[in-house]
């Protein structure tokens, strides 16, 4: 059996792309036996690994490359983006199957979601590029998402030639649904399956004792604070530690030690247990997990957040926003963290205080919680599911 993978972006096909999503599906899917490569379009990269087909962006878009590849199945990361519709109709036309991956936060709009999509996209616009520039852009936005024609409906037709249509989180699945029932499509609602992103199996948990810490991996870059609100995240930090002398903290990311200079740098925390570390290999990330209690997540929008999932891969309970836009968080914080009510410091940090205290409490064990993740996340776990999924024997 050939099932290949497909990103239609041309990014580096490097040690990073074959760690996530696309790349690390098809490596999971080859190491249970299935012939497996991931397709990205032209130019190729000197970073690029084995395993990797280049094709022209043409190409990709006509049935009879991909009867060339022979393959019985392709997942197709196309998001739902109209643009890349060519591309799954080649290949539901070369007679492979098709599985469309959609983004994890779900597909909304306007008409299916009313207040949570405008109160959404008004805050990523105004938050991302001021109010200047973000209120007309949160305009257009709006118009442009009314009108089912323009946007809804290009999209739900590229959904309808799926045989499986993948979603990374249960609030995903729910609004990918509703979406489609609004504009007519109910028909393509059984073919919408939980299929979450995989995590790469080296975030495991041993058993090793956890320390009272507090664990934040994010990416840092001023141009990230917006999505990742660092200043409520140091805010919370500084108020929960202040309260809980018994815990310390760390920050992990790019972009990290500068957040000591930034405006809204709490000078309290000159004086608390908080570490503030650059980037490091993905490698190390575990045992970082692994000797921590709690991953807290500041974001006020996440589609996934691999960082939280990896953390709770190794035992970590999580703290983040209550909030539909961060559905997959909600999902993991059902049995194994707890939600801030409102995006402020003050609910972080009670809800850091919460959390610490269900550990204190017995409430959390780790290895329940890496177990439960694991054997819903593992690589190869979600290799299996792709494959049950797509109906194919191997």
């Amino acid at each position: 059996m050939r099932l290949y993978t497909c990103t239609p972006i041309a990014f580096k096909g490097d040690h990073t792309f074959f760690s996530r999503e696309s790349g690390l599906l098809s490596r999971s899917l080859a190491d249970i036996g299935v012939e497996s490569r991931a397709v990205m379009p032209q130019p190729s990269h000197p970073e690029d690994e084995e395993g990797l087909i280049r094709a022209d962006y043409t190409d990709l878009a006509k049935a009879l490359w991909w009867k060339k590849q022979g393959v019985d199945a392709v997942v197709l990361f196309a998001w739902a983006v109209p643009k890349y519709t060519p591309i799954a109709r080649a290949i539901k036309d070369s007679g492979a199957k098709l599985m469309l991956y959609i983004d994890s936060a779900g597909i909304w709009n306007p008409w299916s979601d009313g207040y949570s999509w405008f109160r959404n996209t008004w805050n990523f616009n105004t938050r991302t590029y001021g109010r200047a520039i973000g209120m007309p852009r949160f305009l257009l936005a709006a118009l442009r998402q009314s009108i089912p024609s323009l946007f809804a409906v290009p999209r739900l037709e590229q959904l309808s030639l799926a045989d499986v249509i993948g979603s990374g989180s249960p609030g995903a699945l729910r609004r990918t649904m509703n979406y489609a029932h609004t504009f007519g499509f109910s028909d393509i609602t059984d073919r919408i399956v939980l299929s979450p992103p995989p995590i790469p199996e080296h975030f495991s948990y041993d058993g090793e004792e956890k320390r009272k810490r507090v664990v934040c991996v994010a990416r840092w870059r001023k141009q990230d604070w917006a999505q990742k609100n660092p200043g409520i995240l140091l805010s919370s930090l500084a108020a929960f530690l202040a309260h809980r002398t018994d815990y310390e903290a760390l920050v992990v990311g790019r972009g990290a030690t500068e957040l000591r200079h930034a405006k809204f740098y709490p000078a309290a925390l000159d004086n608390l247990p908080v570490r503030f570390l650059d980037a490091i290999p993905n490698s190390e990330l575990p045992s970082l997990y692994r000797q921590s209690r709690i991953s807290f997540c500041s974001s006020h929008h996440e589609s996934f957040h691999l960082a939280s999932f990896e953390a709770a891969c190794c035992g970590c309970s999580i703290v983040a926003l209550d909030s539909d836009d961060v559905p997959a968080l909600q999902w993991l914080a059902e049995t194994d963290g707890t939600l801030a009510e409102k995006e402020s410091a003050h609910s972080f940090a009670e809800a850091l205080a919460r959390e610490a205290a269900a550990w204190d409490t017995g409430a959390r064990e780790a290895n329940k919680t890496a177990t439960r993740w694991t054997s819903e996340l593992w690589a190869s776990r979600a290799a299996r599911r792709v494959v049950h999924q797509l109906r194919m024997d191997f």
